[in-house]
């Protein structure tokens, strides 16, 4: 997982993708609809109300986010993300092991083994 450009473009996505195979495979992407552009940095966080983002590297745009509402008997302070082995992207809050959100609710065009539905 992590920032990424196709051939033969300089727009980056933040993405999850296969490791260690020759070609790269990505099956998931958060930012399609808005690049960051011209080989841009951008920034992967977790906000304080909790929503996974994507930001341009000035932090003024969010570029995507997860966009839930954490309810407010949940502790936005310990809301992480992880990436699991199975390729899911999921936010939680570290106190539990229920999921907010997870990326294999959003699918792309690629199918990971073990998520078909």
């Amino acid at each position: 997982m992590g920032f990424f450009s196709p051939v033969n473009s300089t727009n980056r996505y933040l993405g999850i993708w296969y490791y260690n195979i020759p070609e790269q495979t990505v099956v998931w992407v958060a930012n399609r609809e808005t690049p960051l552009t011209n080989n841009s940095f951008g920034v992967f966080t977790v906000t304080d109300e909790g929503n996974l983002v994507v930001l341009d590297r000035s932090r003024d745009n969010v570029l995507w986010s997860s966009n839930i509402l954490v309810a407010d008997d949940i502790d936005k302070n310990n809301t992480i993300g992880l990436l699991m082995n199975s390729g899911n992207l999921v936010l939680r809050n570290s106190n539990s092991t229920v999921d907010l959100w997870q990326s294999f609710d959003h699918p792309s065009d690629t199918i990971l083994p073990g998520n078909e539905t």
